[in-house]
């Protein structure tokens, strides 16, 4: 009995970091595609208008969602 009860404790162990694990790639790549994107709208703005104000380049860099 308590060979299976280690047992399932291994498993759900196991399957959590799993997720874990999972959950911290996703993230991550979700946030370097946010600074990837804020990257490229200050580049399109430095090209257009050849200087991009420092308040308007940390309000930029300040949003957290792609779809904002």
């Amino acid at each position: 009995m308590e060979r299976v009860i280690r047992t399932l404790w291994d498993d759900i162990r196991e399957e959590a970091l799993r997720e874990g694990l999972q959950q911290g790639l996703e993230q991550g790549l979700r946030q370097g595609l946010l600074i990837e994107a804020q990257e490229m709208v200050l580049e399109a703005l430095e090209e257009r208008f050849c200087k991009v104000e420092r308040e308007l380049s940390v309000r930029i860099k300040k949003i957290e969602d792609r779809a904002f």
